[in-house]
């Protein structure tokens, strides 16, 4: 039987078919990293070296994939007290849990007048959900060790800074997911694909993509939920090419949904049938009145290193450009660029950087 690890509780809220792969997929069929991901591990791997370097935390020694020993070693550390451990191991019942971060705090325990805390080094900005029930899950595992509840667990994110949650706020979430996580381990439940944006970052895609186009899932559909898509089945309606024959209004009336999400999944069945976008008629601008702006930014690095406006965007155009040394600097040579185009001048871009 597989152990459940924290990476489980992680994965299960962007994608509990995942989860139900790794633990009963063939992972022969997943498909290598890319070399993009590769790279975003690495720069991940480089910042918790970064943030943890100066913290003189040790680290427990066991033979590679020998979890005993290594709950073993974790555990002759923390009796003795160190202030602090990186990559501890943490073992129940089925279950495994490798934290980035243990740290000492003063509070009685089974180790004696001292107990730790969980800690986790994550490259996100701030916070997210996922994050919070994995480190919750370690949480439970170390309460269990030494005896006594941490009372918080907390991420250090990005920039450096430490975020702290407490154990309580949590505790009915990560016991519901640890609980459906086992049942998936077990056999006991099974997922079915979903097609999300998770998917393009997921090894499994290649295992769920043609399973998806084979039976025509709804999930296809621009615009598509999970609990829309069990409204639906529910309704009789069980595939992209059903809700092309769907009759709004009535199905509206049968499964309480808005008339216009309706009509709008329609049309999104209609395009993936025909194989071509549907345009949604705006207002027309003049042609030389827009102006596009374009921006390269890195995510990890929380920067944006060049900034581009073509005005007019059709015909040659001109082009201005921006390209920010320093942070500081970034929303003047925006601003630099965008006082040149004349005022009420549409401006198009793509995505939410730009308007944050």
């Amino acid at each position: 039987m597989r152990r459940i690890t924290g990476t489980h509780l992680y994965t299960y809220p962007k994608c509990p078919r995942a989860v139900d792969l790794d633990f009963h997929g063939d992972r022969e069929r997943r498909r290598a990293p890319t070399e993009l991901e590769e790279f975003v591990l690495q720069r991940g791997r480089d910042l918790e070296d970064r943030l943890t370097v100066d913290l003189g935390y040790v680290e427990p020694e066991y033979p590679e994939r020998d979890f005993d020993l290594g709950a073993a070693a974790t555990l002759e550390l923390m009796r003795a007290g160190v202030s602090g451990l990186l990559q501890g191991v943490l073992l129940g019942d089925g279950v495994l849990g490798i934290p980035d971060l243990l740290r000492r705090q003063a509070g009685a325990s089974d180790f004696g007048d001292h107990h730790y805390v969980i800690g986790d080094v994550k490259s996100s900005r701030a916070a997210r959900g996922d994050q919070i029930l994995q480190i919750m899950f370690y949480s439970r595992l170390l309460e269990a060790a030494q005896g006594r509840s941490p009372g918080y667990a907390y991420l250090v994110l990005r920039d450096g800074h430490e975020e702290r949650f407490a154990l309580a706020d949590y505790e009915a979430a990560i016991a519901e997911v640890e609980v459906r996580v086992a049942a998936l381990r077990d056999g006991e439940t099974e997922e079915r694909p979903f097609l999300s944006p998770t998917c393009r970052s997921c090894r499994w895609s290649e295992v769920c993509l043609p399973e998806l186009e084979e039976e025509d899932d709804l999930s296809l559909l621009q615009g598509m939920t999970r609990g829309l898509r069990a409204t639906l089945e529910a309704a009789g309606i069980r595939s992209a090419g059903a809700v092309q024959s769907m009759s709004v209004e009535p199905t509206a009336r049968r499964t309480r949904l808005e008339s216009t999400l309706l009509r709008r999944l329609l049309r999104a069945a209609r395009a993936r049938s025909s194989g071509q976008p549907i345009l949604e008629r705006r207002a027309p601008a003049e042609p030389g009145e827009r102006a596009v702006v374009h921006m390269l930014a890195d995510p990890f690095a929380d920067r944006v290193h060049y900034f581009g406006v073509i005005f007019p965007a059709i015909g040659d155009g001109h082009v201005f450009e921006a390209m920010p040394s320093r942070r500081e600097d970034e929303l003047p040579a925006l601003l630099s660029l965008v006082e040149r185009l004349p005022r009420g001048a549409p401006i198009w871009h793509y995505g939410q950087a730009l308007p944050r």
